[in-house]
């Protein structure tokens, strides 16, 4: 299972029919609206971290700092046919709750995918027996706007 570093801060995700039923980690018994902007960005990412999961994904670090900024995910993507060696995966995780200021995929902006790729490179080097894979940046917003249950959208190769 993949669980933000702050344990206070992880919620647990039980798959209901296909959707996502979230319940509160039993440290943080509130709701998404009361969140601080950082609840609620830990929260997003656990919700990605078990979308990936749940899509044969392997999730291999998360929260990686450095002086370029932070790595929400690394993880490995499954193995297809014509790439049958795990690809190295990069996601930027975006969570919103509205979209008054916009929305998530319009946060990801060329500055931080600079800072990213810049980010991936002293990843890669802290980790060499991962790091020489071929490496795709994605994006994973998770919107709350119109419910409890998360919208989940994920761009490959952003």
């Amino acid at each position: 299972a993949c669980f933000s570093r702050d344990m206070s801060q992880t919620h647990v995700l039980k798959p209901l029919q296909g959707l996502w039923e979230s319940k509160p980690h039993k440290d943080c018994l509130q709701p998404v609206a009361s969140m601080t902007a950082k609840e609620l960005g830990a929260y997003g990412e656990t919700i990605a971290c078990s979308y990936l999961e749940r899509n044969g994904y392997r999730i291999i670090d998360r929260n990686w700092s450095c002086r370029y900024g932070e790595l929400d995910i690394i993880a490995l993507a499954p193995p297809t046919v014509t790439q049958p060696r795990r690809r190295l995966i990069i996601a930027e995780v975006k969570t919103r709750r509205s979209m008054l200021f916009g929305t998530p995929m319009e946060a990801i902006t060329p500055q931080k995918l600079e800072r990213m790729r810049r980010a991936s490179f002293l990843w890669r080097d802290a980790h060499p027996a991962e790091g020489k894979r071929q490496t795709r940046f994605d994006a994973i917003a998770i919107d709350f706007e119109d419910s409890l249950k998360p919208t989940i959208s994920h761009v490959k190769g952003i």
